[in-house]
């Protein structure tokens, strides 16, 4: 007799399990039983009298078998296994019947369904947002009332992030937009013999709304998506809620310092920003129209007034208040996986980059309301 097999008498129909069915001794015996399933069309037995030894894996192949059997309508019943085999029989059943996946329902909007939902989504997410944003203002308030919690440190590390080592990627891009500029202001100007004018319109522009805009849009690529990872990893890490176990805000030790450095580092990106742009514009001017670089300074200084400048840094706090708590909120929101520190890192810099373009519209209808 194999001590590893079975046999099955095709006029009794009875399937007899023989020798030893354990785990490591079942490799071809799932393929002989599905040979021999293949013959049966009728009421069959199971007989486990000549069983050597039985465990798990035994016994789940002889369940699978007689659950085959019964999606083929073919009754079968267990006949001479000990008491033992039957209680693991028994465990066996109820573990797969716990372990029973039902599947989901798949839900089937329409098109209007879909813009509610959807509105519902965002409304619900702004709110939170104001939440947030309230939260915020009141622990700044206390910065007032209790000077002593200013992080100082934790500040001049921001400044130095998300500053200091912006600085030649805003210097390369600003230049660039300035080369840019130049040119097509120039191909028109050239057009009616003002070249000259070419400094007022470069200059004017620049300071009032590329300089600023560019300058805030690659700090939201660069600095907020990377809030939004730093808080999201801290949050997958539990560091968030050890901060809440010692008693300490998250919003005070990590959001109120990330707020404050961003607000101290804009404006001074954007007059770096501004400067390379007009450089920019003063190379193409050379090339392109022939306006030396004195020409060009001294009629940039005689065109643009102060007032210019200081229109453009005027937005330059709000944006970076914009882009701070967006990425700061989306960190917070981060669920416990990495491909939600991914999703919100993405939310993170679309909704920044769309408040500032609201943001910059906004101050354009003020300045044009006052004249400026």
């Amino acid at each position: 007799m194999n001590t590893q097999s079975l046999r099955y008498d095709h006029q009794k129909k009875i399937l007899y399990c023989q020798g030893d069915w354990r785990v490591r001794q079942l490799t071809n015996v799932e393929n002989e039983i599905n040979s021999v399933l293949k013959t049966v069309k009728s009421p069959i037995s199971i007989d486990g009298s000549e069983l050597i030894s039985l465990d798990s894996g035994g016994a789940w192949l002889i369940y699978r078998t007689i659950d085959k059997l019964k999606q083929a309508a073919i009754s079968c019943e267990l006949k001479n296994f000990t008491q033992q085999h039957m209680d693991l029989f028994s465990l066996l059943k109820e573990k797969m019947t716990a372990l029973t996946v039902t599947e989901t329902p798949i839900e089937h909007y329409n098109f209007f369904s879909l813009i509610g939902k959807e509105t519902v989504k965002r409304v619900v997410g702004a709110l939170d947002f104001l939440s947030f944003v309230g939260e915020v203002s009141l622990i700044i308030k206390g910065f007032f009332v209790h000077a002593r919690r200013f992080q100082a440190k934790a500040v001049l590390r921001i400044i130095e992030d998300a500053g200091y080592h912006a600085l030649p990627i805003i210097g390369l891009l600003s230049f660039l937009v300035g080369v840019v500029l130049a040119y097509q202001l120039g191909r028109q100007l050239e057009t009616y013999g003002a070249n000259i004018y070419i400094v007022d319109l470069s200059g004017m522009a620049i300071l009032r709304e590329f300089g600023p805009l560019i300058t805030a849009i690659i700090v939201a690529g660069r600095t907020g998506s990377s809030f939004t990872a730093q808080i999201g990893l801290m949050k997958v890490n539990e560091e968030i809620d050890a901060l809440k176990t010692l008693g300490l805000s998250p919003l005070n030790r990590i959001v109120v310092p990330r707020l404050l450095g961003t607000i101290l580092s804009i404006p001074l990106l954007t007059i770096w920003s501004n400067i390379f742009a007009v450089f920019g514009s003063m190379v193409m001017a050379r090339n392109m129209l022939g306006i030396t670089p004195a020409d060009f300074l001294t009629r940039f200084a005689d065109s643009i007034d102060r007032s210019t400048l200081w229109t453009g840094l005027g937005k330059t706090p709000v944006f970076a208040i914009a882009i701070a708590l967006v990425g700061c909120f989306q960190g917070f929101r981060v669920s416990y996986t990495a491909e939600s520190i991914g999703t919100h890192t993405t939310m993170s810099v679309v909704q920044a980059i769309f408040l500032i373009i609201v943001i910059d519209a906004i101050f354009s209808v003020l300045y044009s309301w006052a004249g400026l």
